[in-house]
């Protein structure tokens, strides 16, 4: 590699914005060491390190259970017992984690020795929250091991990655939504009760809540993998209802926050907005959150942001974002406040770039090397760099195809297919959208059928053949548009490309064919004024560029009225200088 690659950039400047990022995070840890050591353990498992981030977790938990002994002083002989079981827990949570660094790290083997090992010390003490703990992580690693994607699927780098942005959370999230929450700790007393008379009653609890976990855990790997999206409801709305009795309720509630917020997960991948079926979460106050609310709210709070976003409702997503901000504040919890931290990155550029305003990759190059790519390869090829932005994105493509995120996959390949287009490759492009296109047809992705099918026919549109397959794929799209909520993007970038065919009609058809005619005129000024009217207040530099098109118009159209307002207004709002996104790329 070059010394000079944007690859090799790329590396260091995620390494080195975790690192300044990480020591904010200690100098607000304050003199807890023990907390500095697990927040390193995960920093590193983010960057690749697997050497450091394994050394940083038994640093963690040898100093929990030095600092453990010390708060509890001197044992007396009446609660030794007690007090060893607590120690004795540490240890048993130092080989769970140590198991799931090993399961992310593809590390197989190593993870069912440690957890076999964590089973059979629970089962000795009686330890029914770390058997939980430790069997949902078993389960967690059988999901992954039968599906095989990520057998050598690490390696140490210390400048890469360990996952892709929606899989980065991982070490975090699946220990609060089915893990050891502060309200989900078992009362010495509660512990005792395993063991009396009632154990059958207990046990059974006990069942139900594992049979709940790993029911939502087989509906994230369905829901990530686009595999029976059905089954993967039924799996979640089974948590919703889960009953665990009046004296665990809290319990529960912990199973079904997670799962609401995998349905609101659901929903946002599919493209839900806060325009149509997207679950919203309840206004909340700024106070921060209590101890009792799990990770799973504030997951379902920065979905509510990404679906304002999607929608084009940028301020108000900015808004919301600073409320969850003070709600959730990074110093109490820097584990949860990633996910807020990945909204706000994204969000923040989005909104700069679709305003024209300067933008900067770093910071979302820390959060989501990925979305980072994404957006990096389209700025790229919009300033004609075509061949930088196909090595961007095969680069990117080559991760992600080692992973298991069809939705990653099916973004990534599609954004290729229309850089190639429009980089004087139109039949290596246009056979790229056809064949994700078939794949997002078999994940049933309709919302992705849609999106494609829109961006082929503009390329067909583009190049001036199959008009007649271009008006159907647009028909098509019209169908979905009407019975699914399409983000606002996708509903005016469709506007733009019926625009662009009626217009591509009425230069074409004969001056005998007057009627036919007409109607391709009267619908490229409708089209036109359906654009602008979608992108006006929300993407400044889309109805630029669509400004720019109207003025454009060819004397053919005979709308000297609508090129007459868009020159206009083209004038007054926008700057010829000003750098333009190529709406082809959208």
């Amino acid at each position: 590699m070059s010394k000079n690659s944007p690859s090799e950039k790329t590396t260091f400047l995620s390494t080195s914005m975790c690192y300044v990022f990480k020591m904010e995070l200690v100098k607000n840890l304050g003199d807890d060491h023990a907390l500095k050591n697990l927040h390193d353990s995960i920093a590193y498992a983010r960057e690749g390190n697997v050497d450091e981030a394994y050394a940083s977790a038994a640093l963690y938990f040898d100093e929990a259970i030095v600092q453990q002994g010390a708060d509890n002083g001197p044992s007396s002989s009446n609660d030794i017992g007690e007090g060893t079981n607590q120690k004795t827990r540490i240890v048993r949570y130092g080989l769970i984690f140590k198991a799931r660094l090993a399961r992310t790290f593809g590390h197989f083997n190593q993870a069912h020795f440690l957890l076999a090992e964590a089973i059979q010390q629970a089962q000795g003490a009686n330890d029914f929250l770390s058997l939980r703990l430790a069997l949902l992580e078993q389960a967690n690693l059988e999901i992954c091991s039968s599906r095989g994607a990520m057998l050598g699927r690490y390696v140490r780098d210390e400048g890469a990655p360990v996952t892709d942005s929606r899989e980065k959370g991982i070490l975090m999230v699946d220990g609060q939504i089915v893990g050891a929450m502060p309200s989900d700790e078992l009362t010495p007393a509660e512990e005792r009760a395993f063991a009396d008379k009632n154990a059958d009653v207990n046990e059974k609890i006990f069942t139900e809540q594992l049979i709940g976990c790993a029911r939502y855990m087989k509906a994230l790997d369905l829901a990530i993998r686009c595999r029976n999206s059905e089954r993967a409801i039924h799996y979640l709305k089974s948590c919703l209802s889960i009953d665990l009795g009046v004296d665990r309720a809290s319990h529960a509630k912990v199973i079904q926050d997670a799962a609401r917020a995998a349905i609101s997960t659901i929903q946002l991948s599919e493209n839900m907005t806060c325009a149509g079926g997207f679950i919203l979460p309840d206004m909340f106050d700024i106070t921060p959150a209590s101890q009792e609310e799990s990770e799973a709210n504030v997951i379902i709070a920065v979905n509510s942001t990404y679906a304002l976003a999607l929608d084009g409702k940028f301020e108000k997503a900015i808004k919301t974002l600073g409320l969850i901000k003070k709600k959730y504040p990074e110093k109490a919890n820097p584990l949860v406040a990633y996910h807020w931290q990945v909204a706000e990155a994204c969000i923040d550029f989005d909104y700069r770039m679709f305003f024209g305003e300067d933008t900067d990759l770093e910071i979302l190059e820390c959060y989501s090397p990925t979305e980072a790519d994404f957006r990096r390869a389209i700025l790229i090829a919009s300033r004609g760099d075509f061949k930088r932005a196909v090595d961007v994105l095969n680069n990117r493509l080559s991760i992600l195809q080692k992973g298991i995120d069809a939705i990653l996959n099916i973004r990534c390949v599609m954004i290729l297919g229309m850089v190639h287009c429009e980089g004087n490759a139109m039949r290596t492009g246009i056979k790229t959208l056809q064949d994700v296109l078939l794949t997002s047809i078999m994940q049933s992705l309709s919302n992705f059928v849609c999106m494609i099918k829109r961006r082929l026919a503009h390329f067909y549109i583009k190049e001036g053949k199959n008009l007649d397959e271009a008006k159907e794929l647009l028909d098509s799209c019209a169908m979905e548009l009407d019975k699914s909520d399409s983000p606002r993007l996708e509903r005016g970038m469709y506007y733009v490309t019926r625009f662009e065919w009626a217009k591509k009609c009425a230069i074409s058809l004969a001056s005998d064919e007057n009627e036919k005619k007409i109607a391709a005129q009267t619908d490229t000024s409708n089209y036109l004024n359906k654009a602008l009217k979608t992108f006006h207040g929300h993407y400044p530099q889309l109805e630029r560029c669509v400004l720019k098109a109207g003025a454009e118009l060819p004397e053919e159209i005979g709308d000297e009225k609508a090129r007459e307002m868009c020159s206009k207004l083209y004038r007054e709002k926008f700057n010829n200088d000003q750098f333009c996104l190529n709406l082809s790329l959208l």
